[in-house]
């Protein structure tokens, strides 16, 4: 009886892997892994993560995967996008600071002392920055009320004349003036293929959300809408965006690129917090600048004010927010709580004048990182 005792012990003990290692989606310079694990029930197991550039010999480490509390992968919402069974261990961990566009193998190594060693060998590469696809067609945008034919001697006047007549693959240049908004955006592009609007390089190219300072609401730039529509491929670079309460509301969106806008009067920058009606995923928020109305110091009573001012503010899966510069808001930075909110990278993030957070990582699942960036209040 004593031996069966011990034997049923050391089972329990003995850490098990449920399947194969799961890789996260791939980010500028992070790659992150989770995996599942069953018995352990003294908690003595640990998983080594390994990586290497491929075709190298040397492996360098990284940080451990971290054991997560037994069910506590389920806290956004009480669900989880992981797939852990009843009892067991959920492991995650992540490379950091890696180089971007770079094949990488990388080396889990389980090892419990009482049984159960695994090791297993992974590969992926890091991403790269979004560069404009070739073969993308130019036509020219100013501001105005219909007609035009987006070429620079008669330019599309004003910007739904011009999204009205153009298919994935069109890059808008915006020239200087202000574009009367809100706009609600009904069109994607496609992979390899982005609509873009871009700044044409001669003056400013200012969408305007048209809400008075006393009554700030809705978005400048809507890629949800009231009928929940998935956007995807499009691209913002080198515009402004102001007078509004959310200049980029990107629920439910994939593969979009806010890069170099300079966003103010405003409460939110970019805002996506939906996972609806898919999953949002692969969003490149860089170089960009956010400017609030949030008072600093503030005081108990302007604190709050307005209550959901954020900088950037992003559920989902393998996003890049790096090289921005945020001030005067609540939070400068946030994850927000949508099941999946993992693979999310901030980076390198210049926060200022918070009157609250930083960045707050509060809605995130599981390798979400927060590295080289400088926070000042």
């Amino acid at each position: 009886m004593l031996l069966s005792m011990a034997n049923a012990t050391f089972a329990g003990n003995a850490a098990e892997p449920v399947g194969d290692p799961t890789l996260e989606l791939p980010t500028l310079r992070s790659l992150g892994v989770y995996w599942a694990v069953k018995g352990d029930d003294n908690q003595n197991a640990t998983i080594d993560f390994q990586y290497r550039k491929a075709g190298t010999e040397a492996w360098q480490n990284a940080p451990p995967l971290w054991r997560v509390e037994k069910g506590a992968q389920k806290a956004a919402k009480g669900k989880s996008s992981a797939e852990v069974p009843e009892g067991a261990w959920l492991f995650a961990g992540s490379a950091l600071m890696l180089d971007p566009q770079t094949p990488y193998e990388l080396k889990l190594t389980l090892t419990d002392p009482n049984g159960g060693s695994t090791e297993k060998l992974l590969k992926q590469s890091t991403i790269g920055e979004p560069v404009t696809p070739p073969g993308m067609k130019e036509v020219h945008v100013i501001p105005g009320n219909g007609g035009g034919t987006g070429r620079a001697a008669d330019p599309y006047k004003g910007i739904p004349a011009a999204m009205d007549a153009i298919g994935p693959g069109t890059i808008l240049l915006l020239h200087k003036g202000s574009y009367d908004g809100p706009f609600l955006i009904n069109k994607s592009g496609e992979p390899g293929k982005p609509i873009i609007w871009r700044g044409a390089g001669d003056g400013e190219a200012f969408i305007d959300g048209k809400c008075p300072p006393d009554k700030r609401e809705g978005a400048a730039i809507d890629l949800w809408g009231n009928d929940k529509h998935s956007t995807h491929d499009f691209w913002f670079e080198n515009i402004s965006i102001g007078n509004t309460y959310n200049c980029i509301k990107a629920h439910g969106a994939q593969r979009i690129v806010c890069r170099r806008v300079y966003m103010h009067d405003c409460a939110c920058g970019f805002f996506a917090s939906v996972n609806e009606p898919v999953t949002m995923k692969e969003f490149f928020i860089s170089d960009n600048t956010v400017v609030g109305p949030c008072k600093w110091p503030a005081t108990n009573e302007e604190w709050h004010t307005p209550p959901e001012a954020r900088g950037i503010w992003v559920g989902g899966q393998g996003h890049v927010v790096c090289y921005n510069r945020v001030s005067h808001l609540k939070d400068g930075m946030d994850t927000a709580e949508t099941v999946p909110c993992s693979a999310i990278d901030f980076h390198n993030n210049e926060i200022s004048e918070s009157v609250d957070d930083g960045c707050e990582m509060d809605g995130s699942e599981r390798t979400t990182r927060n590295f080289l960036n400088r926070y000042t209040t």
